[in-house]
């Protein structure tokens, strides 16, 4: 007889799925990262001086003895700021300098009816310059902003609180003090040069 030849067993293998289409639809949304500003909290805009209701200009780029900061009336030559809230610092968005507040004395009065005085400069400590011989410390994680805008420098006390400082514009040569009491400081200088004032942060 014929022997018939062994058939193979054959097992059928799924053919592989194809690649799945995925469509705009079905896929998560996805959201832009914030920028680095609103991750880290910092703000960007001008520091702007007002006396009585009135905006007298804006803390500018000139200063004199490039240091000691002054009140320009446009915006096109104001200094455009960045605020951290912590530590508390105002620094110079071009170079990145420190917004610091300098005291003429060694011990600051810090007491109502006080003529004490410091003055509006540009550098932390580590950048002071011997220009201005005082005897008292240049500090700079000083500032706030509340109240509508507000900037507030508190400087410490012995006591551990804070004092508010006042600004106050000379108007001859524009230059920013920062008085421990505004009122007693224009009261015993020559009234008519001297106005007492309010810093205001406005979005750049």
């Amino acid at each position: 007889y014929t022997r018939s030849p062994s058939s193979s067993t054959i097992i059928p293998v799924a053919a592989p799925a194809p690649p799945r289409s995925e469509t705009p639809s079905a896929r998560e949304p996805t959201q832009a990262a914030p920028p680095p500003s609103a991750v880290s909290g910092i703000k960007k805009g001008y520091a702007r001086v007002e006396s009585s209701n009135v905006t007298l200009g804006y803390i500018g780029n000139a200063l004199i003895n490039n240091e000691w900061c002054t009140v320009v009336a446009t915006k096109s030559d104001a200094v455009v700021f960045e605020f951290l809230p912590v530590p508390g610092t105002i620094r110079f968005q071009r170079d990145q300098e420190a917004l610091a507040v300098q005291s003429h004395y060694v011990n600051l009065n810090l007491t109502a009816g006080s003529r004490s005085f410091c003055a509006l400069f540009k550098g932390s400590e580590a950048k002071k310059s011997t220009v201005y011989q005082w005897g008292g410390p240049r500090m700079h994680n000083l500032w706030s902003i509340a109240d509508g805008n507000k900037i507030s420098a508190h400087w410490p006390t012995d006591e551990g609180g804070k004092w508010a400082l006042e600004p106050v514009v000379y108007t001859v040569d524009k230059r920013l003090y920062m008085t421990v009491d505004g009122a007693a400081f224009v009261k015993g200088a020559e009234e008519e040069f001297y106005k007492r004032a309010i810093l205001r942060w406005e979005k750049a």
